[in-house]
């Protein structure tokens, strides 16, 4: 079966329902494509239910908190429920009329010249081509793009391995305030157990005051590319919380007495392909503060990049501080089809760059370019490349 759309969007994480909202909001026939059952991805299923860089954000990311907060559902301006996020985003998908398909995965491109001419899923319904005037791969991993025979880079230079995934879990029994990540640790390390999360900690999960979500787990060697590797370390990780669970609550610390793991989230992943644009935004450009003509977010996040091998430690570049920097309109742009934009961490920027942009209040307005400028290149039929960056920016405003 063939479906024809204005705009369609690969991926419903944080980046991909901000791309289908703005580009529904813009008037285009937009389709929203989703593997799992649920969209947000990272911020709902993957329980990273913390906002980080989203301060100088004007826009989607401000909306979406608000109706957060408005359901309350939201602590601290940038905690909150992970089953709240997805009905705000459910609601804004509905209201920006997106067709949303759940349950639905690519699995394939078709070329025409250089274009994206149509994607191909594959679902219980069999597999189904998808066409349209311009493609957002939003996928966190680039796979429409790697699909589509796009040049695309992974890992460190010096080896290519990734940063680590994590598993995050809810867990009830726990009571305020909670142990801070420097109580946890040495807890477990009195009765000998290693967590490999070596930061770990619990964050509040609104409206539930004896549930926290509990960050404890890296899972090192994860490629998010391949099924084998993804399921594995799925595997690992859950392994990984309920041994550390366990080896708390025996601890003999009361403050773990009473901990139960009530549900653990999808592996977290940090980092997969990133697909080449036609600009690579570096690791430099972040330290140097650089501006540029194009540009259309300001991130201020720092290079925080996980090891991504336990026997080299939690982080090798602990939260390098950067000044706030730019990232440019080329760096959405794929270098290798005119008609397709990325949006989220798979958009171009070297290793270094990315471990700052990556995070949920960088992509959502990443999302929001996107998918302006895909709107804009359906309706005028023009190269997504030939929309102008000031079209589409979500610049913090001046004065």
């Amino acid at each position: 079966m063939e479906r024809k759309y204005d705009v369609i969007v690969a991926g419903g994480g944080p980046a991909g329902v901000a791309a289908a909202v703005t580009a529904g909001r813009a008037g285009a026939k937009t389709a929203l494509i989703e593997k799992t059952h649920i969209s947000g991805g990272i911020a709902t299923g993957g329980l990273m239910t913390t906002i980080w860089d989203y301060e100088n954000k004007p826009g989607l990311i401000r909306e979406i908190l608000e109706r957060l907060d408005a359901a309350g559902a939201l602590a601290g301006k940038r905690f909150w429920h992970p089953d709240a996020m997805v009905m705000v985003l459910d609601e804004l998908l509905a209201e920006a009329g997106v067709a949303v398909r759940y349950h639905t995965m690519v699995q394939g491109a078709e070329r025409d010249g250089r274009r994206i001419a149509a994607m191909h899923t594959a679902s219980k319904s069999g597999p189904e081509i998808w066409r349209a005037n311009a493609f957002i791969d939003a996928t966190g991993d680039g796979d429409l793009a790697a699909f589509g025979g796009c040049g695309f880079d992974k890992g460190r230079p010096s080896d290519g391995l990734m940063q680590p995934a994590s598993l995050f879990a809810l867990v009830g029994g726990m009571k305020q305030p909670y142990p801070g990540p420097g109580d946890t640790q040495a807890v477990l390390d009195k009765v000998g157990f290693h967590m490999t999360y070596r930061s770990g900690c619990f964050r509040e999960v609104p409206g539930c005051p004896d549930v926290a979500k509990f960050v404890a787990v890296h899972v090192c060697g994860v490629d998010p590319t391949d099924a084998d590797s993804l399921s594995a370390g799925e595997i690992d990780g859950r392994r990984q919380i309920h041994e550390t669970v366990r080896a708390l609550r025996a601890s003999g610390d009361p403050r773990y007495a009473d901990m139960r793991i009530v549900w653990s989230g999808t592996l977290a992943i940090r980092e997969g392909r990133r697909i080449h644009g036609f600009y690579t935004l570096t690791g430099e450009d972040c330290k140097a503060g650089r501006t540029f003509d194009d540009a259309v977010i300001t991130a201020t996040f720092p290079l925080d990049i996980h090891h991504p091998t336990q026997e080299e430690g939690q982080t090798w570049l602990p939260n390098l501080e950067v000044p706030p920097y730019q990232v440019p309109y080329r760096c959405l742009v794929a270098k290798d089809a005119d008609n397709l934009l990325m949006a989220g961490r798979c958009i171009s920027g070297d290793f270094y760059a990315h471990g700052s942009y990556r995070v949920v209040g960088d992509v959502v307005p990443l999302g929001e370019v996107a998918g302006a400028a895909a709107a804009i290149a359906s309706k005028e039929g023009v190269a997504v490349a030939d929309v102008p960056a000031e079209r589409v920016a979500r610049l913090p405003q001046e004065g």
